[in-house]
């Protein structure tokens, strides 16, 4: 698992680059990488896995997932700061 959760952690370093403009994305970035088991995107690159799939096939649906996952955590945040 930690093994996948390191490819998930390169990929989404990957898919979210720092452009214009830079604080957008510096917070997308700080709170998409911040950490965590990842248990979702690896649940997907081992299903695909145990179906005879490529994880390189899964990544991008893995990664979505957790970037969905972690969209919906800053929407909990606001909602706790008012």
């Amino acid at each position: 698992m930690v093994e996948r959760a390191d490819l998930v952690n390169q990929a989404l370093n990957d898919a979210v680059l720092v452009k214009n403009p830079v604080k957008i994305h510096e917070f997308m970035r700080y709170s998409l990488l911040a950490g965590g088991k990842r248990v979702r995107p690896v649940l997907r690159l081992t299903a695909c896995a145990l179906v005879g799939g490529e994880e390189s096939t899964a990544m991008p649906a893995a990664c979505a997932v957790e970037m969905i996952h972690t969209r919906g955590n800053w929407r909990t945040c606001q909602v706790y700061r008012i």
